[in-house]
């Protein structure tokens, strides 16, 4: 019978536990999904996002060569495949049973996944500790103020992804280590796979990884470790390197990471083998106080050393220049302390509670590994705010830390209330019942006091012009990077300057024109084949920023091209204004002879965009090689009347492949991408 009454408590409390967890889960997503109440991503990148997926969604494939972005040639974007393959994958699904926008679905996406991610923090407190750990861990990722805005309805970028798949990897390795069984290596390899397809950050769980193994083998002095890990090593290393090549040698330089790993293998070797040191993980502990102290101190005296550490590990190379933090527009360093406050607190305590077990070398596996994940977040929140996120690990489990062990103790003291003889016992309690529900309400209700703030970056002027324009066929817009994305995901239009392709994040194009005089930039934008150009405040204010991109700043501000076009409304013999919404302000770019202005290609269709002030015959040269090489398989001279906006479609009769298309005015190339299916 005790037996019965056992395995029902141990039912009982797997409920508990589970129904517990789905509350954890419910909160994280009301949290995060309030901004869907928008209909409109949040951001400037997601814009961009979305127009890949709906691409894919559209067509069947995808490639990273786009068309609308970086006229007069072509953008190629930077971003692995799986940030858009995925969610269109999961879209061609959806839909077969419920009918639901695209742009809803993008919207929602981060929602979903950033709340489910708390079952594998969950899985890797429980597999690290206990259950507490492992509840209390899940609960800091749910309720976290910076966490919860990497997840939100809109917020559509390839963290989200990369967490979600990276703690799985993270959870797969930790089984390994306490299990020793192989296949939970080969599930921790296929989950940093899939970290690696959704966002280029992705070296960082490696690195994590890596970080948890080599304390595991200082800490446990055992051999019988390495073996999963070179196979870690060689799985992922082989099948990333597999999609990468395929896809365009996609960043093959972030497989200089295994390299890293490999170091650590060999270190962890020779050591097991030949070094022989009584309290190593009181050096290791001292070694990594030494650390921190060093990198923040480096920090503050503004020595880029961080910095550079940081991009050879996650690109390769050393960077140039100085590490700049950035920051979200809508969070203001009040709500990240008001909200951050609570955790900053507890991860001083385990900072002091650390330094305390190494002075009486007590130190646990637990709060050794903790300490080395967090000198490792550290280092790469020093890169920016947010890889607060990416690195949330190494923040919450020393959080977990205290909180769980804080947690267990209020558990007994509650359970030990009646039984108390002295009332300092009682009050004790009490007092901890009321710091618990701080630790549990003010993460909460700051999370919701910034969430409430936000609001979509694009404005309602934007996408009423954004609409606008993709009634105007063909047309080329020329603007800041930022509302460029929502030209080319809304409007569908051919933009200069964007957020996100290699060739269009460029802000010296945009310095070239909107920091020229006023006769200048308008020679500019024709120069560049500009058929729209679009300014309103926030392009204005950004124009010291771009001053310093701006090869002749004798320019000044009130004599600038931008300048111009805000505060007056100019109508000329070159410039037009045809729309105007409060602030936001749209010119028509007026040409006084026969131009080609925009070139679009489409499967085996070349479509070339011309005006003309006059009927006039246009002769243009359409020249098509093959991709990357001189190689010219299709050369045509041509001519077709014009007056106007016209378009001309040509169809050419190509095998299936990836071309360069060059056609001429004359004047100006137009260079573009055609893929043959």
């Amino acid at each position: 019978m005790k037996y019965i009454n056992g395995f029902k408590n141990i039912i009982s409390k797997n409920v508990k536990i589970k129904l517990l967890l789905l509350f954890i889960v419910i909160v994280a997503f009301l949290l995060r999904i309030q901004t869907a109440k928008y209909d409109l991503l949040l951001l400037a990148d997601p814009w961009y996002h979305y127009a890949m997926i709906k691409f894919i969604v559209n067509n069947g494939y995808y490639i990273p060569f786009n068309n609308l972005s970086n006229h007069p040639f072509y953008g190629i974007s930077p971003n692995p495949p799986g940030l858009y393959w995925i969610p269109a994958i999961l879209y061609w699904l959806v839909s077969k049973v419920y009918s639901i926008k695209l742009l809803r679905f993008v919207q929602i996406i981060p929602s979903i996944i950033g709340s489910l991610t708390v079952i594998p923090i969950y899985l890797i407190g429980k597999e690290l500790k206990n259950k507490y750990l492992g509840i209390t861990m899940a609960f800091v990722f749910a309720v976290s103020p910076i966490i919860v805005k990497s997840g939100l309805a809109g917020y559509y970028r390839g963290e989200f992804w990369m967490i979600f798949f990276g703690m799985f990897s993270v959870y797969y390795f930790l089984r390994y280590l306490n299990s020793l069984n192989l296949k939970y290596i080969f599930y921790s390899s296929v989950f940093t796979v899939l970290c690696s397809l959704v966002w280029n950050g992705w070296v960082y769980i490696p690195v994590i990884i890596g970080i948890i193994h080599f304390v595991y083998v200082i800490y446990y002095k055992k051999d019988s470790f390495i073996k999963g890990f070179i196979i870690y090593m060689i799985f992922s290393s082989i099948f990333v390197g597999i999609w990468k090549i395929i896809f365009f040698y996609h960043y093959l330089n972030h497989l200089l990471v295994f390299l890293i790993l490999l170091g650590i293998c060999l270190f962890e070797i020779i050591y097991l083998k030949y070094i022989k040191i009584k309290n190593v993980n009181v050096y290791l502990g001292i070694f990594l106080l030494f650390w921190l102290i060093l990198i923040v101190g480096l920090r503050m005296l503004d020595i880029d050393l961080v910095s550079k550490i940081i991009s050879l590990i996650l690109t390769g190379k050393i960077s140039k220049g100085p590490g700049i933090i950035v920051t979200e527009s809508y969070f203001s360093y009040w709500d990240l302390l008001l909200g951050f406050s609570v955790y900053i607190f507890l991860i001083l305590v385990f900072i002091f509670k650390f330094i305390k077990d190494l002075i009486k070398n007590s130190i646990t596996f637990e709060y050794l590994l903790a300490f080395a994940l967090l000198v490792s977040s550290i280092m790469l929140f020093l890169k920016g705010i947010r890889f607060i996120f990416v690195s949330s690990l190494g923040y919450i489990i020393p959080i977990g830390l205290i909180f769980s062990e804080f947690l267990e103790n209020l558990i007994k003291r509650i359970i030990n209330f009646k039984n108390y003889s002295t009332l300092f016992l009682k009050l004790k309690t009490i007092f901890s019942i009321f710091i618990f529900l701080i630790l549990i309400s003010v993460p909460i209700i700051s999370s919701e006091n910034q969430v409430s703030k936000i609001t979509p970056y694009i404005s309602k002027d934007w996408y009423k012009a954004s609409l606008w324009m993709k009634n105007k066929d063909g047309k080329t817009i020329f603007t800041f990077w930022d509302q460029a994305n929502w030209f080319i995901a809304i409007s569908e239009k051919t933009v200069f300057t964007d957020t996100q392709t290699n060739f269009g994040s460029n802000p010296y194009k945009d310095a070239y024109v909107f920091c020229a005089n006023y006769s200048t930039g308008i020679e500019r934008l024709k120069k560049l084949r500009a058929n729209y150009v679009a300014v309103d405040k926030r392009t204005l204010l950004m124009w010291y920023w771009l001053q310093s991109f701006n090869m002749n700043k004798n320019v000044k501000f009130n004599e600038s091209f931008l300048y111009h076009l805000y505060y007056e409304n100019v109508s000329s013999k070159d410039l037009k204004l045809v729309f105007k919404s409060d602030d936001l302000k749209i010119y028509r770019v007026i040409y006084h002879k026969p131009v080609i202005y925009n070139v679009l290609c489409n499967n085996s269709k070349i479509t070339i965009y011309s005006y003309s002030p006059y009927l006039s015959k246009i002769n243009a040269t359409l020249k098509i090689c093959k991709f990357n090489t001189t190689k010219v398989v299709f050369k045509k001279n041509f001519s077709f009347k014009c007056y106007g906006d016209c378009k001309k479609s040509i169809d050419v009769n190509l095998s299936n492949g990836i071309y360069d298309v060059y056609v001429s005015d004359g004047e100006v190339i137009i260079k573009k991408v055609l893929v043959v299916r």
